[in-house]
């Protein structure tokens, strides 16, 4: 009974941890694991178990700009069991990344980018058991030949970030309802002020929102489209320069 009590309160309680197994994270690739669940000094009965994979972004309220968490995607990995006092139970995590997560594996001066998994154990009559786990995501292969791309045109990454809000192209809408913003400025002077790009990811194709920011004639938006078929650095450059002049 004491045992018990103690449990209730969160000492000598069930513990929760997630492993990551996938070497390589990118957007839209698999997220494959474990989630390992430890039994305390009592039987305690677990009523969910729940994963949510997370990050952090820029909201733009009347009060000023304030970051808050935000849930990208949530999977329940089981239904109310009972996990024995000692008792060790691995659960297979095998899903995948959506196409929107954001990037954060950045060379860059100032990258606010950050996303992780949040494991909650919901225990009944006790306190919860929860675990948080960064994540290192990395660019898809199209997302890299443009960075590549935007660094040959004499542009370095200066910031990233993670804004509240949907992308809304002729070509399509983002879903996430967050959206990430690459900050670029020109290496040397020119009348460019900062280049930002955002990503819309497509099964075969890879979308970029392009704001130029030119310093005596305002702003100018334009979306291009790279194909992953024939996918080279050169033939995105070739895209992205005229842009820019």
């Amino acid at each position: 009974m004491f045992r018990s009590l103690l449990a209730a309160a969160g000492f000598g309680g069930a513990q929760v941890d997630t492993r990551i197994t996938t070497s390589r994270l990118i957007p839209g690739g698999p997220l494959d694991g474990e989630v390992v669940l430890k039994g305390g000094a009592a039987d305690q009965t677990i009523d969910g178990l729940q994963l949510a994979l997370c990050t952090e972004m820029e909201v733009e309220s009347d009060n000023g700009e304030y970051t808050t968490s935000h849930v990208l995607a949530h999977w329940p990995l089981n239904e109310r069991f009972v996990l024995r006092a000692g008792e060790t139970m691995s659960i297979p995590l095998n899903t995948q990344l959506p196409a929107e997560t954001p990037i954060n594996a950045l060379r860059c001066r100032d990258n606010r980018c950050r996303v992780w998994l949040e494991t909650r154990l919901s225990i009944a009559s006790a306190v919860d058991a929860s675990d948080r786990d960064p994540l290192v995501v990395e660019p898809t292969e199209p997302m890299q030949a443009v960075i590549t791309a935007m660094e040959r045109l004499g542009f370095v990454l200066a910031r990233a970030d993670v804004e509240a809000g949907y992308l809304r192209t002729q070509v399509g809408n983002s879903q996430s309802g967050c959206y990430q913003e690459l900050e670029f400025r020109p290496s040397g002077r020119g009348g460019i002020a900062e280049v930002e790009l955002s990503f819309l990811p497509g099964p075969t194709v890879t979308h970029v929102l392009v704001e130029v920011d030119r310093r005596f004639r305002g702003d100018s938006y334009r979306v291009v489209s790279v194909p992953h078929a024939g996918l080279s650095v050169d033939a995105v450059q070739r895209q992205f320069a005229p842009l820019f002049y």
